[in-house]
């Protein structure tokens, strides 16, 4: 196999011969060790001063109302106003869906911001803990600016009708907590908006029974009547199944410490890499220009 010399260079018919920068690098293994070096303590600062973020969790399932498919046979025994009537009562919408929306919405975080103060938890560097105000000369945070902070820090997934809902945090007892928060003032959310509805259907009952002449559907309406009262009297302490709480974070989920270090010390190695290739070609190109020159 014929080879070529240039500059030291050994230079086959495949490419370059990589042996001979095996050799160089191992020549160099000085500035190697220091770019790993150099790369585990530029991790092990990054980690010092990268804010952690701790992860909660709760793992929920939304109940079924009983009274849906009650009312749904109901409107089926009606007839042709069955279908009027439903277009009316909204029949057929996700719960799910309504909360998902409450749950990324903006007043579920704002309930939660004014019914617990938080914005100083949101904001502890504008706090002034020891007097209990915000800092001089420091602009204090708008409800606005906590609940899209807030917003940010929510993480939702429906997975087959398990919802996986949690929070982002900066310290792991403060982050369960803020859960805690969150899932009581969707769970009051809730129950005001199944009380409003049942009351507003009600009421639209009431009307169409008092211009409905046949006493078999006004019976029938008062049925679907007697339905959405007791629906609205008896709302459950939980209009959600818990089926699993929110803890406190063993450990910060970002950064990953090990993940962290393992890929400082290979772009420190890497690089470490480079500069001695890139000092070693430059030192040739040099000397061949010098030899060229004379």
């Amino acid at each position: 196999m014929g080879e070529i010399e240039n500059s030291g260079i050994t230079l086959t018919k495949e490419g370059i011969d990589f042996l001979y920068f095996q050799k160089m690098l191992w020549s160099q293994k000085r500035w190697l060790s220091i770019g790993l070096i150099v790369g585990f303590l530029f991790g092990l600062f990054y980690l010092l001063i990268t804010p952690k973020i701790y992860y909660s969790e709760a793992v929920l399932s939304l109940k079924s109302s009983k009274n849906d498919g009650f009312t749904s046979s109901q409107l089926m025994q009606l007839g042709g106003i069955g279908g009027a009537v439903a277009s009316q009562l909204g029949m057929g919408n996700v719960n799910a869906s309504k909360f998902e929306i409450l749950a990324k919405g903006r007043l579920v975080p704002e309930d939660v911001i004014r019914e617990h103060d938080l914005l100083p938890l949101l904001y502890p560097d504008y706090w002034n803990a020891s007097l209990r105000k915000w800092k001089d000369n420091i602009k204090p945070p708008s409800i606005l600016s906590g609940i899209g902070k807030l917003r940010q820090m929510v993480k939702y997934t429906n997975k087959d009708g398990v919802i996986y809902f949690g929070i982002n945090g900066p310290e792991p007892e403060l982050t369960q907590q803020i859960v805690v928060y969150y899932l009581s003032a969707l769970n009051k959310r809730i129950q005001d908006g199944v009380k409003r509805e049942a009351n507003l259907n009600r009421q639209y009952l009431e009307q169409q029974a008092d211009s409905t002449q046949d006493p078999l559907l006004r019976e029938k309406i008062q049925h679907m009547i007697a339905s959405e009262i007791e629906k609205s009297m008896l709302v459950s302490t939980e209009s959600f199944e818990l089926l699993e709480p929110p803890i406190v974070s063993y450990g910060p989920v970002q950064p990953i410490p090990k993940l962290v270090l393992f890929l400082s010390v290979f772009c420190g190695f890497l690089f470490s890499i480079i500069v001695i290739v890139a000092v070693h070609f430059i030192g040739l190109w040099r000397c061949d220009i010098s030899r060229r020159s004379l």
